[in-house]
């Protein structure tokens, strides 16, 4: 025990100035203290790293684990071995097994080497990208680049050949037929010299699938949001594409290159969005008691708040936490936050004397949208224990239970119906707020950070509006399947 406390110590002290920079450059991936030094790396595939950090006050240790790509992998791993630290790397192929370690070092031990650090070319150029993919792409760039060629075809055929002739009121068929007929080989011919020197990952499939498609829609929905319909929007569509969907295809790109080896962020990102617009189209249904007379509207209201929402919802994908410890009183507890917000909206409902169910539904929806965004915020670096997530909610429910006895001594049977219904909504929300603080307040300090991941968030809280297609693994082979839609928390 004596001499594994004095290698700690040593590793801890040894190159100082060194071992900061690499601190500076894990600390990117790895949530650290600051009081924390690196003591090991451990190199568990091609993109994924373990790092063990100790706490020198009191030598306690802790191993984090994280995805960090291939590139910063070997310049990490190449950095730690010149420092001295123990570094841990896969197995070298069969039969190099015994070089750079004199033949007696085990396998799974070895210092990288210069061509492990510095780029490869020719055969093991390849061999070294075919390897990467298993981290970053479920099919081949090949694949890939037939789908990007086959969707964007159809894309641009129907911005450059369809909607412009439409737009422009065109009256003759024989331009109406030929103009997509025309437009689409072009498309087709762009596309493919646009896909065909590039490298094409999952993330590079996702990313110009996604931001194409949301710059169609944008394009489509802000003019219809905020001109009169007598007017021209369709024809402002249609001129807002052309510029709009190019631009859509390269950002597309570049969010794909920034995830490529984390091609589930722009799913992520992609369900965000898509959840968020659905809900910002529908909810103004729910705003007007009598809707005869206001279709145009209300249509209008969803589609500018749908684009609103949706890009709220993409950035808001960015305090999703995935690829690290997530204990499950981080879940409980932004679900927590959403129950707060829905009382909230019911609290505004009732103070502006709501006389039917639907602005109390829209508010209470809306109320519950904007805290389920705070409390993805909120709880951005938390490691709340699940004990303290359920202590939280206990403590809120007994809020709410005590808000209600208030509300049995404190009402008055001649009271107004709006006195009424503002007296028991403030004490029963107004009970849950005070004691869910107060229990957060005393529960304070209950984290997790054990480096057990509970579910991710994808499992435990889907909302999923429309059977989205999505890719399984069934028999090495990659197929489509359909979500049904709905809401749904599995605890």
């Amino acid at each position: 025990m004596k001499t594994f406390r004095s290698w700690i110590l040593l590793a801890l002290f040894a190159a100082s100035g060194h071992a900061d920079a690499l601190k500076n450059q894990l600390s990117v991936f790895f949530d650290m203290e600051p009081q924390d030094s690196v003591v090991a790396l451990e190199q568990k595939s091609a993109t994924v790293l373990s790092i063990t950090v100790a706490d020198p006050a009191t030598g306690r240790t802790r191993v984090l684990t994280e995805e960090v790509g291939a590139r910063p992998m070997n310049r990490l791993l190449t950095e730690s071995n010149d420092l001295g630290l123990k570094t841990i790397h896969l197995s070298p192929p069969e039969g190099d097994a015994d070089e750079g370690a004199g033949g007696n070092a085990s396998p799974a031990f070895r210092a990288p080497t210069a061509a492990a650090a510095t780029p490869m070319a020719g055969p093991a150029q390849a061999a070294a990208r075919e390897g990467n993919r298993d981290g970053r792409s479920l099919s081949s760039e090949r694949k890939n680049r037939m789908w990007y060629i086959g969707a964007q075809t159809a894309l641009t055929t129907y911005v450059y050949g369809v909607a412009i002739p439409l737009a422009f009121d065109v009256k003759s068929a024989r331009v109406i037929i030929a103009t997509p007929m025309i437009a689409a080989p072009f498309a087709f011919g762009a596309h493919f010299w646009f896909a065909k020197n590039r490298p094409f990952e999952d993330a590079h499939l996702k990313g110009t699938n996604y931001l194409s498609l949301a710059s169609l829609y944008a394009s489509h929905a802000l003019p219809f949001s905020i001109m009169d319909w007598d007017g021209e929007p369709y024809r402002t569509a249609s001129i807002l594409t052309l510029a709009a969907y190019p631009l859509g295809i390269w950002a597309g790109y570049e969010l794909g290159d920034r995830y490529v080896n984390q091609p589930g962020r722009i799913d992520t990102q992609n369900k965000f969005a898509l959840g968020l617009g659905a809900l910002g189209f529908f909810s103004p249904f729910l705003y007007f008691e009598d809707l005869k007379g206001k279709g145009e509207t209300v249509v209008r209201l969803g589609l500018g708040q749908s684009v609103a929402m949706a890009v709220g919802g993409h950035f808001l994908a960015g305090y999703y936490r995935s690829g690290e410890n997530i204990p499950d009183g981080v879940n409980t507890g932004i679900l927590n936050h959403t129950a707060l917000g829905v009382g909230l909206g019911l609290e505004i409902a009732a103070l502006a004397d709501a006389r039917s169910m639907r602005p109390w539904m829209g508010a209470a929806l809306l109320g519950g949208t904007v805290g389920f965004m705070e409390g993805l915020y909120y709880y951005r670096d938390s490691y709340d224990s699940k004990e303290r997530g359920l202590y939280n909610t206990l403590g809120g429910l007994a809020g709410t239970l005590m808000g209600g006895g208030v509300g049995l001594l404190a009402s008055d049977d001649d009271a107004s119906p709006y006195a009424k219904k503002a007296l028991w909504t403030s004490l029963l929300v107004g009970g849950t707020w005070i004691g869910y603080w107060a229990t957060d307040f005393l529960t304070r300090g209950m984290e997790d950070r054990t480096g057990k991941a509970g579910a991710s968030w994808a499992d435990r809280l889907a909302f999923n509006p429309l059977p989205l297609p999505e890719p399984t693994m069934r028999d090495r082979e990659v197929y489509l399947r359909y979500r049904m839609p709905g809401l749904s928390y599995r605890f």
